[in-house]
């Protein structure tokens, strides 16, 4: 026992060697000629990223998107127009609970070290699923656009039933993942998405209050304050969402279930 700790003692009083000043430039040097030529990374086309990104998104979401998608062309075509309004005020916020929880998975996965070192790092991976995912998401919120500009559809319905549940929903699940760093962040934000459904159940049943209420200029537009609101918020807790993944804070914790 005595000659390990002398061991260790002799250990802690040897000094790190300096590299020569010389050989440290000429290795920088180095290193910055081959970044410049892109040996190390080579540049790849920003299509082909994207593409090479999304084939790593689940399938289940995939799946749930085209089904979102082939609904909402249904719902537009087929059944009338007050009856999609309320079916898509409901998947609206099961849309933006879809979608967030995916950018986590390389964290709930446990595959974020791999990604990190990987040919792109995890910052480069989950800005490209920003970007998909965010894309896809205006393509989906456009089609409930288009659905209640249809026959006696209104501005108001859009801002009321399908920007006001997403906004929310969205960006208290990119709150929610910031701060509760395990499985139970998941848990959260489903109950986030079935809590919006039950309020947007209560605001159908007092759907005729809530337009003589609209129908005053001050409530639209404070309507369009908390529309805008909701955005910034989405936009900043997204930013912190990102920054956090890219000086490699959001670490989960532990995994529960």
């Amino acid at each position: 026992m005595e000659r390990i700790k002398e061991v260790e003692r002799l250990l802690r009083q040897q000094k790190k060697p300096e590299p020569e000043r010389e050989a440290l430039e000429a290795c920088k040097m180095q290193m910055a000629e081959e970044l410049r030529q892109n040996v190390i990374l080579p540049s790849r086309p920003i299509l082909v990223r994207l593409c090479e990104t999304a084939a790593y998104c689940s399938r289940w979401t995939w799946g749930a998107l085209l089904f979102f998608c082939a609904a909402a062309v249904f719902l537009m075509f087929e059944v009338p127009y007050e009856n999609a309004l309320v079916v898509c005020s409901l998947l609206t916020p099961l849309l933006g609970a879809l979608l967030v929880p995916e950018l986590a998975r390389s964290f709930s996965e446990g595959m974020w070290e791999m990604e990190q070192v990987c040919f792109y790092n995890l910052g480069e991976i989950m800005a490209f699923k920003m970007v998909i995912l965010g894309g896809v998401s205006g393509i989906l919120i456009a089609f409930g656009a288009a659905a209640t500009r249809m026959e006696t559809g209104s501005f108001l319905d859009f801002e009321l039933w399908i920007c006001l549940p997403f906004l929310t929903v969205s960006s208290l699940s990119f709150f929610l993942l910031r701060k509760i760093r395990n499985r139970q962040a998941e848990y959260g934000i489903i109950g986030i998405d079935i809590m919006a459904a039950g309020i947007i159940v209560c605001m159908w049943s007092a759907k005729e209050d809530i337009y003589r209420l609209m129908e005053k200029q001050q409530t639209g537009m404070i309507l369009l304050l908390i529309l805008a609101a909701l955005f910034g918020s989405l936009i900043i807790n997204g930013m912190k969402f990102f920054r956090s993944v890219q000086n490699g804070e959001l670490l989960w914790e532990e995994k529960i279930g």
